[in-house]
């Protein structure tokens, strides 16, 4: 049994993806006023997006629970709450005091420190990081990160759960970014840079790197897949410790205007559906 804290659309996708392989899942909204029913229908249409042969199947694995107590017994909880080291703290300290497991913590943090996250809340020796990628039931990557203290069962767990839901493991030192967000943010950054300066228009600033450099989607397309808010947030963790690093002020901007890609169906594009 794995337990999913927090429902955003990455600890929904996360939660489709473990039941797809056949795992039991309990699924709990840090936003208590979002109701059972409309988590099933948001679940509902990851699941119907990737076309999925017997759905029934998939629904039939998730369990939407309603308190922390209901983690007792899991295996495994991964925490997949917004990138707000406070907000991760606080809340891994009421669901430890709540329950008894001594299962595996992981936290799917594409930025924050693990060390940083857990400790004084949960023994060290029981938690890694395992940052899956937007959409996970596309991306094959999980970052695996751990720390001095992570115990040879706790990677070894790991590692078995990541191989049985079908994903490859890269071990990375835990530090801000990993390897992926290390790169690829500042990148996105630059991006935003060129547009604010006119250098290139969105649409040509992402087909040239799809057509001179050969990736697969455009930085700033890609951008408003992960959300504006979320890169603006790895930013600023990285602005920690390179205060040198300038944030693009258009995409503060977009954030104070609520457009983050999307999940608010604008950003640097429009995701409005066209009737």
């Amino acid at each position: 049994m794995v337990g999913i804290l927090g429902a955003g659309l990455m600890g929904k996708s996360i939660a489709v993806e473990i039941a797809k392989h056949g795992i039991d899942v309990k699924l709990l909204s840090a936003q208590r006023h979002l109701s059972a029913s409309q988590l099933k229908e948001e679940i509902e249409k990851i699941v119907s997006r990737m076309k999925v042969v017997n759905p029934e199947e998939v629904f039939s694995h998730i369990q939407i629970a309603s308190d922390y107590k209901e983690f007792e017994g899991c295996d495994l909880i991964i925490e997949a709450l917004k990138e707000d080291l406070v907000v991760k703290r606080t809340t891994l300290k009421e669901l430890i005091s709540s329950i008894s497991s001594n299962c595996v913590f992981s936290s799917n943090t594409s930025s924050l420190s693990i060390n940083d996250i857990f400790k004084d809340i949960i023994p060290l020796e029981n938690v890694l990081g395992t940052h899956f990628f937007n959409p996970p039931h596309v991306m094959k990557l999980v970052e695996l990160s751990t720390l001095d203290q992570t115990s040879s069962n706790t990677i070894n767990f790991a590692l078995n759960f990541i191989k049985g839901i079908d994903k490859e493991a890269i071990f990375v030192k835990n530090s801000p970014g990993f390897v992926v967000n290390k790169l690829l943010i500042p990148f996105i950054n630059e991006a935003a840079v060129l547009l604010e300066e006119k250098i290139a228009s969105a649409e040509d600033i992402d087909k040239a790197m799809l057509l001179g450099a050969n990736h697969p989607i455009g930085p700033l397309k890609l951008a408003d897949l992960i959300g504006i808010d979320v890169v603006v947030a790895i930013l600023k963790t990285f602005q920690k410790n390179n205060p040198q690093l300038k944030i693009s002020p258009l995409l503060e901007k977009m954030v104070l205007e609520n457009k983050l890609g999307r999940k608010t169906k604008i950003g640097f594009y429009d995701y409005v559906e066209k009737r």
